[in-house]
Parts: C-alpha cells; structure tokens; sequence
C-alpha cells in the first residue's frame, strides 16, 4: 500500500471533503448576512434622500413646483424598493445553496450548522423592508404638502 490508501487516506478525503462543504456552506451563509445589512443600508440612504428632499424644498427651493419633489421622493422610494428586491432575490438563492449544502452533508452536520427559522424565504423581512420605505415615503410627501401649505 502506498502513503493514502487504505482506510486512513479514505477517512482524510472524507474528512477534507466535509471540511470544504462547510466552507462554502459559510461562504452561502454570509452572502444572506450581507443582502439582509444591505437591504437596512438601502433604508438609510433612501431616509437621508428623504430628508435632502424636504431640506431642499424647505429652504433654497421654496417657490418651486411641490409636485416635482414629491415625484423624486416617489422615485427614490420606487429604487430603494427595487434594490431590495433584488437583495432579497439574491439572499433567496443563497439560502437555496446552503439547503443544497445540508442535504449534502447530511444529519448529523445540522446540529453544528446554524438552523433555519420559521421564514424559510424571509418574507416578513421584505415586507418589513418594503414597509419602513413606503412609511417614510408617505412622511416625506406629507412634509412637502405641510412646507407647501404652511408656507
């Protein structure tokens, strides 16, 4: 027998295969960890563009159509919603790798690896998402209507 074969060299590819399988099982992990702070990230800018729009329009734009910003709020809330979207279809197919990803690895690997919660596809957390855009939408367009009005 050479150095490898044998029972001994079986168990280290064995072991070696795992060990890879758990890396990318991590790797698919982080990638939803990372569009789930994008998607919060997205919130932030387009509450930042919400508030630009009302300063804007509060102090040098006064005089200016109160309908024009209203319709750039509406369009910074139609990408931010886009965007998350979009992270949220990503997220979804890396939650579809690490399923894949358990399968392989099998049984006994799902009481070391992080579980799954009740969400499967997180869609509470794309309608909260989408939900804190279109309330700080609504806010922004409201605002405008009261600096309008209130002169």
């Amino acid at each position: 027998m050479t150095s490898g074969e044998g029972a001994g060299g079986l168990n280290e590819e064995r072991s070696t295969k795992h060990s890879w399988w758990v890396t990318f099982y991590q790797l698919a992990h982080s990638d939803t960890r990372w569009a789930k702070d994008q998607a919060w990230r997205t919130i932030g800018i387009a509450f930042a563009l919400f508030s630009a729009i009302l300063a804007l329009y509060k102090y040098p734009f006064r005089d200016a159509a109160v309908g024009a910003f209203q319709l750039i709020a509406l369009l910074v809330a139609i990408l931010a919603a886009a965007h998350i979207c979009l992270l949220h279809h990503f997220a979804k197919e890396s939650r579809g790798i690490t399923d894949a990803i358990r399968e392989e690895l099998g049984e006994p690997i799902m009481k070391v690896l992080p579980a799954r919660g009740s969400d499967p596809n997180h869609l509470l957390y794309l309608i909260l998402h989408l939900g804190v855009v279109a309330v700080g939408t609504a806010i922004t367009i409201r605002g405008l209507e009261w600096i309008h009005l209130t002169g």
